[in-house]
């Protein structure tokens, strides 16, 4: 009787302290803050949400940030580490207020923050009886120097079957909440964009003086200056000053709104932001450049030589009349035109179903890229004479004249396009950007003036026989001159190799050369004539075809962060942190395939006198690179108003805006946008 006194004695020891037990860590003490992990209840029930938080304590004069900080700073960060079963299902954000930093305008807290988290227990529980739970804090506390910290707290909760109750800190659970911002409001909002500001508009009785809106997304407005509020006949508007970095295209619009009157409230909302089409002089801008990009894309390197090919056509002619000139121009414009629309419908497809897509989408696959390389090795040995399918296959000789000189004019519109996606002309990636913001018409109506501007030289010598006049008459020169071209072509050819072995494995690569050995052989042997030849020569050519498309494209992409150099490879994790350091930084966008991008890399981002400045300014670079297909870049790209590479970006540091350098590059432009950063260079030590 007594032992069992005892052992009843002993259980209720057990059982006040598991329920007395401290349900919060020991506070950790760092620099200007005093952090703790705490619980809102005393003990938990197996299956029910349970409201854990992480109480900062901050030092008069200092804060810590809200989950945008503004114009810099960087938000606490939380490592969860739970038992089994358990999941953090939300964390609720007090409202921020504004901090002036001059010039600045930072978003956070001052005194102390409980953020508070909520956590789903699983149904079935543990024997133990417990839970222990595990926060990695870090956080930036900042008055006019910031100092970094970091801790790791633990809590251990107990699971109890009845009603948890109160902890200790339940009234400042209680507090906080009431500093939450509303999921609910009163009005029907809308977003209008216009020009610098996007306006958003509540429907309903403004019972208020002044607002101002904290978006979720800190690269979205210029935080530092004033949202002008106005009331209107059906209720109120509030004017948001756009940053150099808002997206071209943005779906939604979200945030919290907090209203001044009686009394301050907040609200979280997410608005819809519906599509608006441009104004007329943005489109005619934006179709205007497109002709232009067009118009420069034809002496882009990987152009030039269709073109030159096509001109030389115009001496061929002989005795030709003017109309079958204007009408073989009309089907070269007819194949590219044809070629650009069905490239434009099938990146809005695409792009439709949530793919990260832009311009030369195509060379990111290895089924286009050795297409296009069995394409150009077929045309230089053709234009080396090793085999002939007639004149018209290439749109040159006297077969122009013909009906089949029509369809080769026309394919070779097709080609002209095919080789220009490696390439971005001046102006074109302002225009390409902007038509995917638009409705379809008008996507389509900028790529037919893309199109345009890229049939524009052919077209003009055909209407301008003053201009064919001047060109030599018909002779061996142009022979060697063909010939000449066989050699830029394979020169094309070993550059889409390289490319291609960048996305594929090494192995893969090897049957892909050894695949086009075959089908030269197979042309080679087309080209000595006679039935049974030509007939070994198809099937050589079709085994090799089948060989390259099966065997030569096993992904593996080798672009490693090291390969580059002193280059970083770009994440924007990375560029985030370093810009809301205040360091400066260059990005450099880029593909393999793009020509534009490597021509600008040799001439102007890697010659002495930049690399030097680069380092006397301490920038730190990051190569974006969009050889493989890269959803973060795409999406990057077009928040910057691009639809493809090369597009380099500039943060001077501090808080200058970002700076998009022009498409083609000399070193005199880079050194210039480097000598304009006034912000202060930060120590690397």
């Amino acid at each position: 009787m007594q032992f069992q006194t005892v052992r009843f004695l002993l259980s209720l020891l057990v059982v006040f302290s598991l329920f007395s037990a401290p349900v919060f860590s020991e506070p950790v003490t760092a620099p200007h803050v005093e952090v703790q992990l705490v619980a809102a209840q005393e003990s938990f029930q197996w299956g029910k949400p349970v409201r854990v938080a992480i109480r900062w304590q901050i030092e008069n004069g200092w804060h810590l940030y809200w989950r945008n900080p503004g114009d810099s700073g960087e938000a606490p960060k939380i490592n969860w580490k739970l038992p089994d079963g358990f999941a953090v299902t939300q964390t609720f954000w007090p409202t921020p207020r504004p901090i002036a930093v001059p010039p600045l305008r930072n978003y956070g807290f001052e005194k102390e923050l409980l953020l508070v988290s909520e956590i789903q227990t699983p149904a079935a529980g543990s024997a133990l009886g417990s839970a222990s739970i595990t926060a990695e804090a870090s956080w930036l506390v900042c008055q006019e120097s910031c100092i970094p910290g970091s801790a790791t707290l633990n809590l251990e909760l107990p699971a109890n079957e009845a009603s948890p109750q109160p902890s200790q800190y339940a009234d400042a659970f209680t507090a906080v909440q009431a500093q939450w911002p509303s999921p609910q409001s009163p009005w029907q909002f809308a977003v209008k964009i216009e020009d610098d500001f996007v306006h958003l508009e509540g429907k309903g009785p403004a019972q208020f003086e002044d607002a101002y809106f904290f978006a979720n997304d800190r690269v979205l407005f210029r935080h530092a200056e004033d949202q002008p509020f106005e009331k209107t006949d059906d209720g109120w508007r509030l004017k948001l000053p756009k940053k150099n970095t808002f997206p071209a295209k943005i779906d939604r619009l979200a945030g919290v709104l907090v209203v001044e009157g009686k009394q301050r409230e907040a609200f979280e909302i997410d608005v819809p932001v519906a599509a608006t089409a441009a104004g007329l002089s943005q489109s005619l801008y934006a179709i205007l450049a497109a002709f232009l990009g067009g118009l420069i894309l034809n002496l882009m390197p990987c152009v030039f030589p269709i073109l030159c090919l096509k001109v030389l056509s115009f001496a061929s002619l002989g005795g030709s009349t003017r109309k079958k000139a204007l009408v073989s121009s009309a089907a070269y414009s007819g194949g590219i035109l044809v070629s650009f629309w069905a490239l434009a419908g099938t990146l809005m497809v695409l792009r439709a179903g949530g793919e990260q897509l832009g311009w030369g989408f195509q060379l990111q696959s290895p089924y286009f890229l050795i297409g296009l390389v069995v394409l150009l090795l077929a045309m230089s040995l053709n234009f080396f004479g090793t085999f002939e399918v007639g004149g018209s296959w290439t749109g040159l000789g006297q077969g122009l004249a013909s009906q089949e000189g029509n369809v080769g004019s026309f394919f070779s519109g097709v080609l002209a396009t095919l080789v220009a996606t490696p390439c971005t002309a001046p102006f074109m990636g302002t225009a390409v950007g902007f038509a995917f913001t638009q409705p379809p018409y008008m996507t389509l109506l900028i790529f037919t003036s893309l199109a345009l501007g890229l049939a524009a030289p052919y077209v003009v010598l055909a209407l301008s026989p003053a201009l064919v006049k001047l060109l030599p008459r018909p002779g061996q020169w142009m022979v060697t001159l063909k010939q000449g071209m066989g050699f830029l072509l394979l020169l094309t050819v070993l550059w889409l190799v390289s490319v291609l072995a960048l996305q594929v494995q090494l192995a893969s690569l090897f049957q892909v050369l050894l695949a086009l050995l075959g089908i030269s052989f197979g042309l080679w042997l087309w080209g000595l004539n006679g039935t049974k030849k030509r007939i070994v020569a198809v099937l050589f050519i079709a085994a090799s075809s089948y060989w390259a498309f099966t065997r030569g494209v096993h992904r593996e992409s080798r672009m490693e962060a090291g390969e580059h150099g002193r280059w970083e490879k770009y994440t924007e994790e990375a560029v985030d942190k370093a810009v809301h350091e205040g360091r400066a930084v260059f990005i450099d966008f880029t593909a393999a395939w793009c020509i534009t991008c490597q021509v600008n890399e040799q001439v102007a981002l890697e010659v002495d006198s930049v690399k030097k400045k680069f380092e006397d300014k301490k920038v730190r670079l990051f190569k974006a690179d969009w050889t493989n297909q890269d959803a973060q870049i795409a999406k990057k790209l077009e928040s910057y108003g691009r639809q493809g590479v090369p597009l380099y970006v500039f943060y001077p540091g501090g808080s200058q805006a970002p700076r998009i350098l022009p498409q083609i590059l000399t070193p005199q432009i880079v050194l210039d946008e480097l000598d304009k950063s006034t912000a202060p260079l930060p120590s690397t030590d």
